[in-house]
């Protein structure tokens, strides 16, 4: 069971940020936007020693699902992500721009 605590706000860069709570264990801590009807993840960081991959791929549905309950007006999530399967028109590109219904 994913869970979102703690949650804190920066006012000067507008930052939003949570950890993330796996079966009752700090996990990660996630950094969004709230742009309305856009959610803008900035990054997910793994607590202490932790694997990037610790949420694995149930995990980030449920953290989903999650955020779509914190900010109920958004309708896509939107990062940039480096590296993983994609095509590019620019092959000198180190990553690109993803977005997804919630």
């Amino acid at each position: 069971m994913i869970e979102l605590i703690n949650r804190h706000y920066e006012p000067s860069s507008k930052e939003i940020s949570f950890d993330i709570y796996k079966d009752g264990v700090e996990t990660a801590w996630i950094v969004v936007y709230d742009k309305g009807d856009e959610l803008t993840v900035q990054d997910i960081f793994p607590s202490g020693d932790r694997d990037y991959n610790v949420l694995g791929v149930t995990g980030i549905r449920e953290l989903l699902r999650k955020l779509k309950e914190e900010f109920p007006r958004a309708t896509k999530l939107t990062k940039w992500r480096y590296g993983g399967a994609k095509y590019f028109e620019d092959e000198d590109s180190d990553g690109h721009y993803v977005e997804y219904k919630i």
